[in-house]
């Protein structure tokens, strides 16, 4: 198995708290206003884990839709999602109902799907 190391960025996920989250091999490690052990940003423990672990990380910046439609898809609901965007006249469509309480699971997921699908 590779090692593999993500940095998220969920600041354009309201709920979020413009946070940033690191993984490494699918773990949590820390989300950016944690405090650490030596006080150190989140981009500088990333970029030494890259460093030490001879590793290039890897920066994937989320959107409430796209954290909305992983969810939707890991519960069986992306039917409902899809629905709801077509019936909006608008192109602001309320995600908070499948965004609400996600976890970091979701957040790596969502992670994942984008880093495949692009």
């Amino acid at each position: 198995m590779s090692t593999e190391i993500l940095l998220v960025d969920e600041r354009n996920i309201a709920a979020s708290f413009d946070s940033q989250t690191l993984f490494v091999n699918g773990q949590y490690i820390q989300h950016e206003d944690e405090q650490t052990i030596s006080d150190l940003s989140i981009e500088t423990v990333t970029a030494n884990l890259s460093t030490s672990l001879s590793v290039e990380s890897k920066l994937v910046e989320l959107t409430e839709e796209e954290l909305a439609t992983s969810i939707a898809m890991h519960n069986g609901k992306l039917d409902m999602l899809l629905a709801m965007k077509a019936e909006s006249e608008s192109t602001d469509v309320d995600f908070e109902q499948f965004i609400q309480g996600y976890t970091n699971n979701d957040l790596y997921r969502a992670a994942q799907q984008k880093l495949t699908t692009f």
